[in-house]
């Protein structure tokens, strides 16, 4: 089983590295790529959670990662809320310039709190470039940062 545990959440956001804590929580995947439906609370993130650049807009700040652990790897797309409504997004995951899986997380979400949506976790070889991508409303992807296997 992989586990993803963290009481820190390090993003950057116009150039600038800051931390954010958060309680501790762990997202367990397998190796048959299970994963939770919907949109998802989450302790935060650690060194195998490598994130691109955020999209705000009024309701709502976005990050996707790409999470990897040895030769698995998933996507995982962030969202913190500034409104409470109804929210979608979608986390995908990119192998070699291919999108491989996505995910759909759909729902009301209260205003001011931290959600995520999780892609499967797979598995690819050593070698491979990976990648998470993600959207919120059906909006330009955000992208997690390339890794490579």
């Amino acid at each position: 089983m992989l586990s993803f545990v963290s009481k820190r959440w390090k993003t950057a956001s116009a150039g600038v590295l800051t931390s954010a804590l958060f309680s501790v929580a762990a997202l367990t995947g397998t190796t048959t790529a299970a994963h939770a439906a919907g949109w998802q609370t989450f302790g935060g993130l650690d060194s195998k959670w490598h994130c691109g650049s955020s999209e705000t807009d009024s309701r709502y700040v976005a990050y996707n990662c790409t999470i990897v652990s040895g030769l698995y790897f998933q996507s995982a797309t962030v969202i913190r809320t500034k409104t409470a409504q109804y929210f979608n997004g979608e986390a995908k995951v990119v192998k070699d310039g291919i999108f491989e899986d996505s995910a759909l997380c759909e729902g009301t979400l209260p205003s001011g709190v931290y959600r995520v949506c999780f892609s499967q976790t797979l598995k690819g070889s050593a070698g491979d470039y990976v990648q998470g991508a993600g959207d919120v409303f059906y909006g330009d992807h955000i992208w997690g940062q390339t890794v490579r296997l």
